[in-house]
Order: structure tokens, then C-alpha cells, then sequence
């Protein structure tokens, strides 16, 4: 394509750009008031990602993130975006956005948008952008950019959410008062099960998992919980042997883990199962991320 062409070619599809978004008046969505902080937040954070987008020729990622800017300065409920949707995502980075995703939507059900409204505003937009990039694929750098800054919000929201968990008392027995007309128990909801994954043939806590055994604490805390389950796994890449022998130290290490928050080790049971009971059904050798876990349940 020579030059004239190519830059016959942007034009056009600039114009294209700007007429498909006629319907937007982006200085209008700016200057609406939102209904509150969070939806403030979010209207900012994707108008901000909307102008990066224009700035880089994407109409489409624009467009989309125009919308949601102005479907959040409405006050409609913007959820950050769902893996499924994303069907061109590498293989290899689904587990981690996974757990991201599960992150985010675990602290906002937890009242982050109202304890810390911007700070949740920018962590799903940047979550979103992490996965628009990483959709992509062709920019590491943006990919690296985003999902630090995504966890870099996301510290502040759990700062917000979560002092730090104090060591889990045992109940103290009282004695038996008089009997009294029973009432209906309450069911209590259990959140969970928490899973954390590892790296190939890697033992070793990562950051983002050190993350979720936190919640976990938290979430033993919240709901009065009196014990807490882990179940190792491996994927299929290895020996029979070794991935029981590997599983088993993943187990260490997130029993390690919450052991430091001072959970009582009599509240701890583990199981490792090596590369039985897969969460992904591959062939015998191949490596598969999800499989690479120990799932924490709360009883």
C-alpha cells in the first residue's frame, strides 16, 4: 500500500470512526452527574480509556469503552467484563484473569464502591483495559501497564476493606444457660471456595495467591467459619509420583500461609491429590494452568 493510499486509507477511517460515534457527545457524558461517586468514577475512568484507545487508532475498543462510560454516568449497573466474551484471549492468561476478575467482584459485593468509590472505579477499568490488551497481545507493555495498575488499585481497596486479621480465637464454652423455646436457625452462608494457583512445576506462593488466602482469612473471620479444607492438585505434565509429591508441597505452602495469619493449625486439614480430579480434563503430559491449584473450602 503506498503512502497516499495508507493516509487516504486513516482518514477514511477516521470519519467512519467519528460518525459511528455521532450518537455520543462525549463533552455531554463528561458533564453528566452521576448518581454517585463509584458511577462518577467509572464514567471518568472510561472516558479516559476511550481518548487512549482514539489516540491509537482502535475504534472498536473506543466505542466500547464510550458506552460504558456513558452507561455509567446513567447510573446502569457497569460490570467489568466477562472472560467469556473475550474469545481470542491466549490460553495461558485466563487463569490469572480469572482470579483478577473474582478480585475485583469479591471486594465490590464487599462494599468497596462505597467505602472507596474511585479506587474500585479504576481497578475495573483497569481490569477491563488488562483484558483488552491482553486480548490483543501484540503490546506487552500495555499488558504489563494495565494489570499493574489494576493491582495497584486494587491494594488500596483492600487496604480500605481489610485491616489487617487479627489471629482467629477459639470459641470460649459457656456454660448452659436455661433451656429456651428454640427458633429457626438462620441459614449461614459459607463464601468460598477460595482457589489459589501456581506456577508450572512451582510450589511457591505468588503474589496474587498470597492475595487470595488473605480473603480467605477474611472470609473465616466474617462468617464465623470453624475450619478450613485444602484440596492440592497438579496438571497431567510429570510422573504420577512427582505431581503427588508436588501437590503436597502446594498444600505446605498455603498451609504456611494462613498458619502466619494465625489460624490455629487444629482448624487446618489438607488432602493432596496430585494430578487426580483435574478442573480441566487434558492428556496425560500436557500442562494446563487451572489444574495447578489448591482450593481452600471453608466449613
Amino acid at each position: 500500500m503506498n503512502k497516499i493510499t495508507r493516509n487516504t486509507f486513516v482518514i477514511v477511517g477516521a470519519a467512519m470512526f467519528l460518525s459511528a460515534c455521532a450518537n455520543y457527545d462525549l463533552a455531554s457524558i463528561q458533564a453528566m452527574k452521576s448518581k454517585n461517586s463509584f458511577s462518577n468514577g467509572l464514567k471518568l475512568e472510561y472516558l479516559n480509556l476511550s481518548e487512549e484507545e482514539i489516540g491509537e487508532v482502535d475504534w472498536g475498543n473506543a466505542d466500547i469503552f464510550i458506552n460504558k462510560a456513558e452507561r455509567a454516568a446513567n447510573g446502569e449497573d457497569v460490570q467489568p467484563e466477562v472472560l467469556s466474551d473475550h474469545y481470542r484471549l491466549p490460553p495461558d492468561s485466563i487463569a490469572g484473569l480469572e482470579s483478577a476478575r473474582f478480585w475485583l467482584t469479591s471486594a465490590l459485593k464487599d462494599g468497596a464502591a462505597e467505602k472507596v468509590p474511585y479506587a474500585a472505579a479504576h481497578a475495573q477499568a483497569m481490569f477491563d483495559c488488562w483484558v483488552e490488551e491482553q486480548e490483543e497481545n501484540h503490546q506487552p507493555e500495555d499488558i504489563v501497564r494495565c494489570r499493574a495498575a489494576f493491582e495497584a488499585a486494587m491494594a488500596q481497596v483492600d487496604a480500605a476493606l481489610m485491616p489487617a486479621p487479627k489471629p482467629m480465637a477459639k470459641p470460649m464454652v459457656k456454660k448452659a444457660a436455661a433451656p429456651k423455646a428454640k427458633a429457626k436457625p438462620k441459614p449461614v452462608v459459607i463464601p468460598g471456595p477460595f482457589i489459589v494457583y501456581f506456577d508450572f512445576d512451582s510450589s511457591k506462593l505468588s503474589t496474587q495467591g498470597g492475595k487470595v488466602v488473605t480473603r480467605a482469612v477474611r472470609a473465616a473471620q466474617t462468617s464465623g467459619a470453624a475450619s478450613l479444607t485444602l484440596k492440592a492438585h497438579s496438571d497431567k505434565a510429570g510422573g504420577n509420583r512427582y505431581n503427588a509429591i508436588l501437590s503436597r508441597r502446594r498444600a505446605e505452602a498455603v498451609f504456611a500461609a494462613l498458619r502466619s495469619w494465625g489460624v490455629e493449625a487444629d482448624r487446618l486439614k489438607f488432602a493432596a491429590v496430585g494430578e487426580e480430579e483435574p478442573a480441566i480434563s487434558t492428556k496425560d503430559g500436557e500442562r494446563e494452568a487451572l489444574n495447578r491449584r489448591v482450593v481452600i473450602t471453608l466449613k
